[in-house]
C-alpha cells in the first residue's frame, strides 16, 4: 500500500501537468480557428498586400493551387491574429515553475513577447523580404522571365516572417532562463563562438537554401545575443 501511495503521489502532478498542457493547447486552437475565420473573410486584402511586391510575376500552375493557398494565408494570418493568446497560454503554462512572487509578471513577460515577436514580423516583411525578393528578381533578364508560383511564393514569405518572429524571443527565453538559474552572462559571453556557429545552423535550417537568406537571419540573431546577455546581467544584478 505505501509503495501504491508514493507512486500515486509521483504521477498525478505529471497528470496535472499534462492536463493543463491539453487545456492551453485547447484554447491556444480555438483562438487560431476563430481568428482563420476572421482573416478568412478578408483574405483577398491580405492576399493583395503579401503578393503586391511580385504580382506580375505570380502565377499558379495547379487547378486548386490558388483556393488551398488563400485557406493557408487564412491560417497564417490567423495565427498572427490570435499570437496575443498563444503567448499568454505559452506563459501561464511556464511561468509557475518561477517563484511565487515573479508570476504576478505574467502580463509583463506577454507584453514584451509580443513587442518582440511584433518586430521580428515587422523587420521581416518590410526590410528582409523586399531585399531578399529584389537580389533574387535582379538575376532576370531579357531572355529569362521570373514566373512564381503562388503556393510556393506565400511559403516562402510565412517562412521567413515566423522565422524572425519566433528569433525573436530569444531575449525574452534568456531572460526567463536567466531566473530559473539555467544561464547567466558569464557562461553566454565564454559560449559567444559556439553560439555564433549554433547561429549559422540554425539559420540555414529555418530559411530557404539559398546563402543570401541565410545571412540575412544570422545577423539579427547574433545582435539578438548580444542583447541577450545584456538580458541575463539585468538579472544577475
Amino acid at each position: 500500500m505505501g509503495k501504491n501511495n508514493k507512486e500515486e503521489e509521483n504521477t498525478v502532478p505529471l497528470t496535472e501537468h499534462f492536463n493543463e498542457l491539453r487545456k492551453r493547447l485547447v484554447i491556444s486552437a480555438i483562438a487560431v480557428i476563430l481568428a482563420s475565420i476572421v482573416t478568412f473573410m478578408y483574405v483577398d486584402i491580405i492576399r493583395e498586400i503579401i503578393t503586391d511586391p511580385v504580382k506580375e510575376h505570380l502565377i499558379f500552375g495547379r487547378l486548386a493551387e490558388a483556393f488551398m493557398t488563400n485557406i493557408k494565408i487564412a491560417i497564417l494570418s490567423g495565427c498572427l491574429l490570435a499570437f496575443p493568446v498563444i503567448l499568454y497560454q505559452a506563459w501561464s503554462f511556464v511561468l509557475p515553475g518561477l517563484k511565487r512572487s515573479e508570476r504576478k509578471f505574467i502580463l509583463l513577460f506577454v507584453l514584451s513577447s509580443l513587442i518582440f515577436f511584433s518586430t521580428g514580423v515587422s523587420f521581416a516583411f518590410f526590410v528582409i523580404i523586399p531585399i531578399s525578393i529584389n537580389f533574387f528578381l535582379g538575376f532576370a533578364t531579357e531572355d529569362l522571365q521570373p514566373f512564381l508560383f503562388f503556393g510556393d511564393y506565400v511559403s516562402y514569405v510565412s517562412g521567413i516572417v515566423f522565422a524572425f518572429g519566433l528569433v525573436f524571443q530569444l531575449p525574452i527565453v534568456v531572460f526567463i532562463l536567466a531566473k530559473l538559474g539555467i544561464v547567466s552572462s558569464a557562461f553566454l559571453k565564454r559560449s559567444r563562438i559556439y553560439a555564433m556557429v549554433i547561429i549559422f545552423i540554425t539559420a540555414a535550417t529555418i530559411t530557404p537554401p539559398d546563402v543570401f537568406s541565410q545571412v540575412l537571419m544570422a545577423l539579427p540573431m547574433m545582435l539578438l545575443y548580444e542583447i541577450s546577455i545584456l538580458a541575463a546581467k539585468m538579472v544577475g544584478k
